[in-house]
């Protein structure tokens, strides 16, 4: 998505102001953490205790991401108000906070999944095999039943 918009802005000829290019950078890099906690927390040979503290930190790393957007989305749209910046660099420059949300949204789902004690495996279920179950052949038609009177006028 983030390179698809990209290519739409050089398209577009849009162009960020260096305030708002440095406002985007340090977002990035705020979302980059984020989600390199998450893929962190995601060895699979990480003890509970040290996953769930790391869960915990994306949360914060995201509460403070979240901080950081929603004053840069106001104000971008605040320029956008006052013709400082252009309909067009406004939308496009919101378009790319909304795709590094959403990567922040699902590091936070993540991190959420991980801190709920269903998410854990025991490890000696790992090694267990499952036990084969007979199941009887589909029907042919997909078991669907079709009247095909309701076709015919």
């Amino acid at each position: 998505m983030l390179v698809e918009l990209t290519e739409e802005k050089v398209q577009r000829n849009v162009w960020f102001d260096d305030a708002s290019m440095e406002d985007l950078l340090q977002l990035y890099t705020k979302a980059k953490h984020v989600l390199e906690l998450t893929c962190e927390s995601l060895e699979s040979q990480m003890p509970v205790k040290q996953r769930q503290e790391l869960a915990s930190a994306i949360l914060q790393a995201r509460n403070d991401y979240v901080d950081q957007s929603k004053r840069m989305k106001e104000a971008n749209l605040q320029l956008v108000r006052t013709h400082r910046e252009d309909a067009l660099t406004g939308l496009i420059f919101s378009r790319y906070v909304a795709c590094l949300d959403k990567v922040v949204k699902h590091s936070k789902l993540i991190a959420i999944a991980e801190l709920a004690p269903v998410f854990f495996v025991k490890e000696y279920k790992l090694d267990r095999k499952s036990e084969l179950v007979e199941r009887p052949p589909l029907p042919k038609n997909g078991g669907f039943v079709v009247d095909k009177s309701i076709f015919e006028e």
